[in-house]
């Protein structure tokens, strides 16, 4: 089963984990509670955003990006549903590998390299960067 949550309800709530753990910063118990807030190593969405921002800067490294992104997204549970039918299996390896390739091309153009390889979560950055793009935010 696949849940779609609207971004503003996950951002509300990443927002309210971020500020629950910077209140509760000497709270063990908060601390604990917090594995979000864990996750992203004590910083906000937005800080993560910046970061991955400023390797992003050429306009056809942000253009492969604006493509590569919801291509590698919407491959995910194509892979997912390939475990009851084949065809989507394939069709979704075709978008994984095109949308990475087409981020690899960017970073080459950029001349930097991406940006989860110095740290694993800016994968989950990405996707976060490019919903802020498309509000003209990023």
């Amino acid at each position: 089963m696949v849940v779609f949550v609207d971004s503003d309800i996950l951002r509300i709530y990443l927002d309210l984990d971020y500020r629950i753990g910077r209140a509760g910063a000497g709270c063990a118990a908060l601390k604990r509670g917090s594995k979000l807030l864990g996750m992203l190593g004590g910083r906000s969405w937005d800080s993560w955003i910046a970061e991955y921002s400023e390797s992003h800067q050429h306009p056809l490294n942000r253009l492969t990006h604006t493509f590569g992104i919801p291509i590698i997204m919407l491959s995910l549970p194509l892979l997912v549903a390939g475990i009851l039918w084949r065809g989507a299996l394939w069709v979704g390896v075709a978008l994984f590998v095109v949308g990475w390739t087409l981020q690899f091309i960017g970073h080459a153009i950029e001349g930097k390299p991406p940006e989860f390889l110095k740290d694993w979560r800016f994968l989950l950055v990405g996707s976060r960067w490019w919903l802020a793009k498309m509000r003209g935010k990023a």
